[in-house]
């Protein structure tokens, strides 16, 4: 509960007791038949008036209270003004008691009332203003705090030095209270200090970690999506060198099958023919350097792979890293609660010396909470990232392999283009040699009309196979991209991260 609204309870029962003092004496006038054998009798109309605005003025003052209290709980002029309400209306109970000795025992317990707001300062405002209403009264209206007129003065002296008295008691009770509330205050802050440190350590190191995590993965897929670019553009190329060959090979075909079909000018047939195998050998040697020049490239794109499918394996490792260090901060985290909970129970058993102990204890149980969510969220990424991953190195071992089966056939085609070398250069050289080889020159042109065939045909082939690869190329591509969000969500948790742990430092 509250330590004003407390006091605005207690405050409320001493008026609840001054309004059934004034109750019993004026209107059912209790003890009257005493008061008329040791007191005087009946007072004069200052002395009702100053009785009554006793009493008027304890009430207002509980009212305003009541009010400022619903205004603001802690408002600062609340400790203030329970303790004038709580010191008039002891006021009040005396004036109302017709200065019964026996009344003014309730300054001591207003005393220990206000003693409960800790605060020296309104000790010694109540007392003054005792020690005002006594001293001032006994000169002025003496029948308000004696009862009488003949009250001894050093009587009231005694009165004076029990008032002070129990006022510095108080005092001191106060001064020691506030003292070891400090010391405890401070002694708690310092291991709360150090704990906050400790757990925004281990914190700080898993960002720094997870941040460079992020960093080497955000390289490595921008280096896989530059070597899969590369590799997509020389399978462009290729594809395109391909249509030529075939182009050129379906032209050669042509001009072979006029060769065999105009044997009638063997001279003119011969040198034509000597410069169409020239011309198709220059173009075998181009087909067979490209195809070495393309073979080189998928022998790169098959390291490129290996190396991308490696890369992938670390950033598996690297998020099962981070997954374990999630795992540690859950640890972490179930401590911290664990801590919080026994705070709450030693706040308790406290009272309400620990009532500020518990608030803390509150908050470091809801950081906790906030650090175990943030784990779990972590351990999910990461679990995520892990199946990306293995789906990943999937993919590139189905990439290695058609990558494989690609070079075999680029082998085949060397081998295919060498022999294509070979026939045209024999073809050359049989055309130099003499026109009457003729007969031999149409054969070997047959020959070599098979053998485009047989190119064209493997040519073909090879234009689909590399619509393949280019078809993996491109889901390569947008497997990269997938892994460039994935890196991108990482980055973005370690930065949110950062902050959360900046806020913590600065809390």
């Amino acid at each position: 509960m509250n330590k004003h609204k407390l006091m605005i309870i207690l405050t409320s029962l001493t008026v609840m007791l001054m309004i059934t003092v004034m109750i019993l004496h004026q209107q059912f006038h209790f003890l009257a038949d005493y008061q008329l054998m040791h007191h005087e009798g009946k007072h004069h109309w200052s002395i009702e008036l100053i009785r009554w605005s006793f009493f008027s003025i304890a009430m207002l003052l509980l009212a305003m209270s009541t009010i400022l209290y619903k205004r603001n709980p802690n408002h600062d002029m609340l400790p203030t003004v329970l303790t004038l309400s709580n010191t008039f209306a002891s006021m009040a109970i005396i004036a109302m008691g017709n200065g019964m000795v026996e009344y003014h025992f309730s300054i001591f317990m207003v005393l220990a009332m206000i003693a409960f707001l800790g605060s020296v300062r309104m000790i010694v405002l109540s007392t003054i203003l005792f020690a005002v209403h006594h001293f001032a009264g006994y000169f002025l209206f003496p029948e308000l705090i004696c009862g009488t007129h003949d009250y001894h003065f050093r009587l009231l002296m005694i009165h004076a030095v029990f008032l002070i008295s129990t006022s510095a008691a108080n005092i001191v009770l106060i001064v020691q209270r506030n003292q070891a509330i400090k010391e405890e205050e401070h002694t708690r802050q310092q291991l709360l200090t150090e704990e906050r440190q400790s757990i925004l350590t281990v914190f700080e190191r898993t960002v720094t970690h997870l941040q460079q995590t992020a960093q080497e993965l955000v390289s490595s897929s921008a280096k896989s999506h530059e070597s899969i670019e590369h590799t997509r553009e020389s399978i462009t190329n290729l594809s395109t060198t391909m249509d030529l060959q075939v182009h050129d090979l379906e032209s050669s075909e042509q001009k072979m099958m006029a060769l065999s079909a105009d044997l009638a000018n063997v001279t003119q047939l011969a040198v034509e023919g000597q410069q169409k195998a020239q011309y198709v050998s220059e173009n075998a040697m181009n087909g067979q350097q490209l195809i070495g020049n393309t073979q080189q490239q998928f022998k790169k794109s098959t390291a490129s792979v290996h190396e991308l499918a490696l890369t992938i394996e670390t950033y598996q490792q690297q998020v099962q890293q981070i997954d374990q260090l999630a795992q540690k901060i859950n640890g972490i985290a179930r401590q911290t609660k664990l801590l919080a909970l026994n705070a709450s129970i030693e706040a308790s058993r406290a009272g309400a010396h620990g009532a500020g102990f518990a608030v803390v204890a509150s908050e470091v149980s809801a950081l906790a909470e906030a650090s175990d969510k943030i784990a779990l969220s972590i351990q999910q990424q990461s679990t995520t990232s892990i199946t990306h991953a293995k789906q990943m190195l999937g993919d590139m071992q189905t990439v290695v392999s058609q990558l494989n089966d690609s070079d075999a056939y680029m082998n085949d085609s060397e081998m295919t283009f060498k022999q294509i070398t070979q026939d045209t250069l024999s073809t050359t050289e049989l055309l130099t040699q003499s026109a009457s080889y003729s007969l031999k020159v149409d054969e070997t042109s047959k020959a070599t009309l098979e053998n485009l065939y047989r190119i064209t045909s493997l040519l073909k082939e090879n234009q689909q196979t590399t619509a393949v690869i280019m078809n993996q190329a491109e889901q390569q591509v947008s497997s990269v991209k997938n892994t460039a969000e994935l890196v991108h969500v990482l980055h973005q948790i370690s930065s949110d991260m950062v902050q959360t742990a900046e806020k913590l430092r600065k809390a």
